[in-house]
């Protein structure tokens, strides 16, 4: 079963940095000139959010916070199943909350985690 946790904590940081890097890099907003119904109202600039000068590093740090959560209890050997609860129900409390603006890519990864913290049957249970 060890085996599974770590593959589901591999599989959810990759998600999680895939989601990341496919909002960083898709399309984010059209600049449009000329009268808003107007016919002569054309596209004028496609930007990434990597290409925003306006945010700063605030795109970058709000897309990594779902990796950082994802990876920490993969760096972790005591009290991993509690880090992979607390870690998957945040993971999964963003996805809910950023759900207007596409959060609810992430909830893979946060069932993931919440999967890999299920204990295995051949675990010692303290009784």
């Amino acid at each position: 079963m060890m085996r599974f946790q770590r593959l589901a904590i591999v599989g959810a940081i990759c998600w999680a940095a895939l989601v990341g890097y496919l909002f960083l890099s898709g399309s984010t907003f059209f600049v449009f000139v000329g009268d808003p119904g107007g016919p002569e109202q054309q596209a004028e600039a496609s930007r990434r959010l990597a290409q925003l000068s306006i945010e700063g590093e605030r795109p970058f740090l709000a897309l990594a916070f779902p990796v950082v959560l994802a990876a920490v209890p993969l760096f972790t050997q005591s009290s991993r199943r509690m880090l992979l609860l607390v870690a998957g129900t945040l993971l999964l409390v963003f996805s809910i909350l950023g759900a207007a603006t596409g959060g609810m890519l992430y909830l893979p990864a946060g069932t993931l985690l919440l999967l890999a913290a299920i204990p295995s049957r051949d675990q010692t249970r303290a009784t």
